[in-house]
């Protein structure tokens, strides 16, 4: 098997940076990734086993919700390159605090080998202490405060995706939202470099990415514009997404309009569950989100920090309730942020919105701007 194998693992944004990798090297080369979320025990040996002799590279996705997967998801994947997106607070019924996160993902690059590759972002003390062991060569992204090899600055967001400049001289566009995707797009950029792409092949296929579904991915629904994150949540993803939704323009250079948050519960995450749920409340408040939505019983902390705040919130139990009152509490022109983990299934409330409106199938769509 003649295929690089590039794995990409970290706390947030794997499929998203594992989809940029892939749209990239597809440019020039053959090769295969990771389907959807295939990232655990079954799904990555079933991403493994359809490398064909003629395949060119690999990027296979590696996830974790406990100590020691990663590690045997990368003896099992021997990459050549390794992409860590960074750390978060996440699955922590497990994984218990921020140190044993970046242990865990730290764990994948003990498979490199020195021929091979470490990429990562230098945003988190954690992840750099947890890779002292590793000596082989790396790469890093972060930002131009940061003594990263690839530095963003002068970061500009808007509805049709995010601006920046590499290294105070190239000029780099994206179509996504989220001032994470940058940094997820420097580590795809540096794998395609890796991989011999040049400046004019990396552009091109930078002007071709799509949003992974259900990942910041916006949608019309209802009359309603949406942005769809609903795949999977954890106080960090979840964080960013509030970020990113408060720091959006009015779309289309109109005038104010409401933005709503609708949230889920983030599971897993032990006994400091609470508080940070309570965190994202006070976070949306500060973002200046004018209502939240929040189902799972979880979320009551959060909407109960959101309204300490001043501002209007509404509980419920859970995902079926807040679709069937949903619709009724929203006003025309509504901005929507919907987001939770994924047991709560959060797409539902589209569903139920869409029903609501026309009594007919399911009709939210994409709506590239």
């Amino acid at each position: 098997m003649r295929a690089k194998i590039i794995a990409v693992g970290g706390a947030n944004g794997k499929t998203s940076t594992k989809q940029m990798i892939h749209a990239l090297l597809q440019g020039r080369f053959s090769g295969v990734a990771s389907p959807k979320s295939f990232n655990n025990n079954i799904g990555l040996p079933l991403t493994v086993l359809t490398i064909e002799p003629q395949h060119d590279y690999a990027v296979l996705e590696v996830g974790t919700n406990a100590p020691g997967e990663v590690a045997a998801l990368a003896r099992i994947a021997a990459p050549d390159i390794a992409v860590i997106t960074g750390i978060g607070l996440e699955h922590l019924e497990f994984l218990q605090n921020l140190a044993c996160v970046a242990k865990e993902e730290a764990s994948l690059a003990r498979s490199v080998p020195p021929t091979g590759m470490l990429m990562l972002t230098n945003h988190s003390p954690e992840l750099l202490d947890a890779l002292r062991f590793f000596k082989h060569p790396r790469l890093t992204v972060g930002t131009a405060e940061s003594a990263a090899d690839y530095a963003a600055s002068e970061i500009r967001e808007s509805w049709r995706g995010c601006r920046f400049v590499i290294n105070g001289r190239q000029q780099v566009e994206i179509p996504l939202l989220g001032r994470h995707n940058v940094f997820n797009a420097m580590l795809a950029m540096a794998v395609a470099r890796r991989m011999g792409l040049t400046d004019e092949e990396i552009a091109c296929g930078l002007e071709k990415l799509k949003p992974a579904p259900m990942r910041l991915e916006i949608q019309t629904c209802a009359g309603h514009r949406v942005i769809n994150d609903a795949y999977n949540a954890n106080p960090t993803s979840m964080a960013a997404a509030i970020e990113t939704f408060g720091n959006l323009p009015a779309p289309d250079g109109g005038g104010p309009c409401r933005r709503v948050a609708v949230l889920g519960d983030m599971l897993e995450l032990g006994p400091q569950g609470p508080d940070l749920h309570a965190e994202i409340g006070r976070l949306a408040a500060a973002r200046g989100l004018d209502f939240l939505a929040a189902a799972g019983p979880l979320m009551q902390f959060a909407v109960d920090a959101f309204k300490a705040e001043g501002r209007s919130a509404h509980h419920f139990p859970d995902t079926a309730a807040a679709a069937a009152a949903l619709p009724e509490l929203l006003r025309t022109g509504d901005l929507i942020l919907l987001k939770g983990s994924r047991s709560m299934r959060m797409e539902r409330i589209l569903e139920k919105m869409t029903e609501t409106a026309t009594a007919g199938p399911l009709r939210c769509s994409a709506a590239r701007t």
